[in-house]
């Protein structure tokens, strides 16, 4: 029963409800022998017969505990959502219009159905980030609008996009048992009910983009890496012999052109010159009418990794801080030792075989002459001119050093010793300390590594200064003095540790292209054995090591760029001391050239040494800052180089082509189609015939306002009936003669 009270639909459900009083065993056992007893009565015609049955009845059905449960419900409208495409990809063309009449159009055709149904609207963006998806996630969007609403109540779901979507659900997930299973709504194949989609946009507009087919994550430093792309125009309109110049532009600032034909893969070598990230950059030139040129470019991130470092160890004797830097040496996966130790000296009467002394005859023109650049680090450890090398030999290292290779002396006692010095040889002039010519001292007591000033914010020894705590004593030291040549120079040595008397302890000093490092003491093994305390010897040592191969992050002129939003802020490591500004030159993605002051950073934020600076990123694109001291330079790519909204900006239906016909709705144009009417059907089945109608389910549900239950009749009445039944069998049977009784009586005894 439907009534209609002040406008608002009331529907009054009653059925009859059974409550057994007793079991339903002994209600059937209790009938069944009522009605044997009945029927045999009946059978010998006796009198009262009915009025016994209507008893009998009476009170099975007394028994059964009958009520009326009395349901008022409200019904519910079918719920609708509409979910509008408010991604990048819809900035193009007049889409974003489209879209807005598009969605007055449905509001319309909805307020003019008979009974309308419950519509809601949602955009497709993140809630509470003011920053549209850079994804188009329409399907997530109906999630949260659905969130509330059962399967039942769900009519459908209409799309207003420009078809490039991402997160269309897989069909053969939504069919499958873990999540489709009791999740589709009946007559549709999907949870929303049929999906139909209203396509923004001109499918049949150009557009040209630049795709990377393959492109490896990492890629060794000095060498080259493959990357294979291609240029794609859609629709594709290349003829015979068509051919795009596209730009290469790498992390050196190398810029390359090619030749490529749309739609053909094409393989280029981009070079890794440095480990760490690399960027780099192939644009295609923008074609006359595409849709936009934020896709002709693509941006490469590739982490420029080192290959098995390569270390020639020299100890000029066996002593116990060899063993040290072997196994630091030895304990890094990543480096290859090469270690030899001299265990006898020319002036030492030995009469061992030489056989005996080494399982290899000592390879010095392999090392020294053949092999030298094949090693990235040359490492002498307590060794001593003693006419164990030819003089060109060290000729050879010291041409290494200043062409790019790297140089580590720990000084022995030999080193004091004029007879005896590397500092007498050709590596002399690029040793950045030189034995006291005056005095030549040899420090025995116990010695103090103190970081001098540089020291505290050297990339190398800062963590000493961040250890909190003092170090242990080293128990020898060789006096030395700065190296006059090299002081000359803008890159003279640094004095990052001084002991006794305030004299160098570690020494560094870059020489041409190369980098020197210098120990004047060889008891940094005691910190191994924890003497007196010890100290933090691998952190020391891996530090000096890694500055010596030119670790970029260990650099005293480090420049780091970081992306904040629209900000892009500079950091950069000064070599001394200075407090002056630095300026930085950066060049835009349209090649605009600007100069960015680098102000030192307040004393208390624990950055002293750095200097920083920022700058607005007007654009996105790739972004070279250029340090005007060093000549280096770093890239920055701001936005998402790969951003799924620019990959392909052409209106398409193939993304929800599958999707859409397989929950049973259609894929309508704009241009063409307009918006179609809507209409609510009883079920809507997938591969049904639409009629460019947007057919929805009519998913009538109800609200169960209040539940009533009533006793089918009183207590009275009940009482009544099966007392008047009992009452008329007494009174039928009252009225009969002894002449009727007796035949009866004998009847019942034959």
């Amino acid at each position: 029963m439907m009534i209609d009270f002040m406008g608002i639909g009331i529907d009054i459900h009653t059925h009859l409800l059974w409550s057994p009083e007793a079991p339903l065993w002994m209600m059937i056992a209790g009938g069944t022998l009522a009605l044997l007893l009945l029927g045999v009565s009946l059978y010998w015609r006796a009198r009262g017969g009915g009025w016994r049955f209507l008893f009998v009845a009476g009170t099975l059905l007394l028994l059964s505990g009958p009520s009326v449960l009395e349901t008022v419900r409200t019904p519910l409208p079918p719920v609708v959502g509409v979910v509008t495409d408010t991604s990048l990809s819809q900035s193009f063309e007049a889409r974003a219009a489209q879209s807005a009449a598009a969605l007055d159009a449905l509001k319309s055709r909805f307020q003019g159905l008979s009974s309308p149904p419950e519509v809601r609207y949602a955009p497709a963006y993140f809630s509470g980030t003011g920053f549209t998806d850079p994804r188009t996630a329409l399907f997530a969007a109906a999630e949260r609008l659905f969130a509330d609403v059962p399967p039942s109540r769900r009519a459908g779901l209409i799309l207003i996009t420009d078809g490039q979507v991402q997160d269309v659900p897989n069909i053969d997930k939504e069919n499958g048992e873990d999540e489709g299973e009791g999740r589709n709504v009946a007559g549709s194949a999907s949870p929303y009910g049929p999906v139909h989609a209203i396509l923004t946009g001109d499918p049949a507009a150009f557009d040209r983009r630049v795709e990377i087919l393959s492109a490896p994550a990492y890629g060794i430093a000095g060498k080259t890496v493959k990357v294979t792309f291609r240029v794609i125009d859609t629709p594709s309109e290349a003829k015979e012999g068509d051919v795009v110049s596209v730009r290469i532009r790498s992390e050196d600032g190398d810029v390359r052109f090619m030749n490529v034909r749309p739609g053909v893969p094409a393989d280029v070598d981009i070079p890794v010159p440095h480990n760490g990230e690399i960027i780099a950059e192939i644009h295609a030139p923008p074609a006359p009418g595409e849709l936009t040129a934020r896709n002709n470019t693509r941006a490469l991130r590739i982490n420029g990794i080192r290959d098995r470092l390569k270390v020639l160890l020299v100890s000029g004797l066996p002593h116990n801080g060899g063993r040290t830097w072997r196994d630091l040496l030895t304990g890094d996966p990543g480096i290859d030792l090469v270690h030899f130790t001299i265990l006898r000296q020319p002036q030492k009467i030995d009469p061992t075989p030489q056989n005996d002394m080494a399982l290899i005859v000592f390879p010095i023109n392999e090392l020294f002459e053949k092999k030298l650049y094949d090693f990235d680090l040359i490492v002498f450890d307590r060794f001593q001119m003693m006419r164990i090398l030819p003089q060109h030999y060290f000729e050879n290292i010291a041409r290494y050093v200043r062409e790019g290779g790297g140089l580590l002396v720990v000084n022995g006692p030999a080193f004091a010793d004029p007879a005896r010095s590397l500092a007498e040889g050709p590596l002399g002039p690029i040793l950045p300390g030189l034995p006291d010519p005056e005095r030549n001292v040899v420090y025995t007591a116990e010695i103090q590594p103190r970081l001098t000033e540089l020291g505290n914010i050297h990339p190398v020894t800062e963590i000493l200064g961040n250890a909190g705590k003092s170090t242990g004593p080293w128990l020898r030291q060789v006096r030395v003095v700065p190296n006059p040549e090299i002081s000359a120079s803008d890159k003279g040595p640094q004095v990052l540790l001084r002991g006794e008397q305030k004299d160098p302890l570690l020494l560094l000093a870059h020489v041409g292209e190369g980098r020197i490092a210098q120990l004047t003491s060889d008891q940094i093994w005691l910190w191994r054995r924890h003497y007196l305390g010890g100290g933090p010897y691998p952190a020391l040592m891996q530090r000096m090591v890694h500055w010596l191969m030119g670790e970029p992050a260990l650099d005293e002129n480090a420049l780091e760029i970081t992306q904040s939003g629209k900000t892009l802020r500079i950091r950069r490591r000064t070599a001394g001391l200075t407090e002056e500004k630095i300026d930085v030159r950066l060049c835009r993605p349209d090649d605009r050239a600007q100069t960015i002051p680098l102000l030192p950073l307040p004393e208390f934020s624990n950055m002293r040494g750095w200097v920083q600076g920022t700058a607005a990123l007007d654009q996105d694109g790739l972004y070279r800052l250029e340090d005007p001291v060093t000549g280096k330079s770093r890239h920055i790519y701001a936005g998402d180089p790969d951003t799924p909204e620019y990959r392909d900006v052409v209106t398409t239906d193939a993304h929800l082509a599958p999707y859409v016909h397989h929950s049973g709705g259609e894929i309508f144009v704009y241009q063409k189609d307009g918006v179609p009417p809507v209409r609510l059907a009883r079920s809507v089945r997938p591969g049904g015939i639409h009629n460019g109608v947007i057919d929805l389910r009519n998913a009538v549900t109800y609200r169960n306002d209040s539940v009533t239950r009533h006793p089918l009749l009183p207590f009275i009445l009940w009482a009544f009936l099966l007392g008047g039944a009992l009452l008329g069998g007494w009174l039928r049977e009252s009225g009969r003669s002894c002449q009727t009784c007796r035949p009866y009586t004998l009847n019942l005894h034959r």
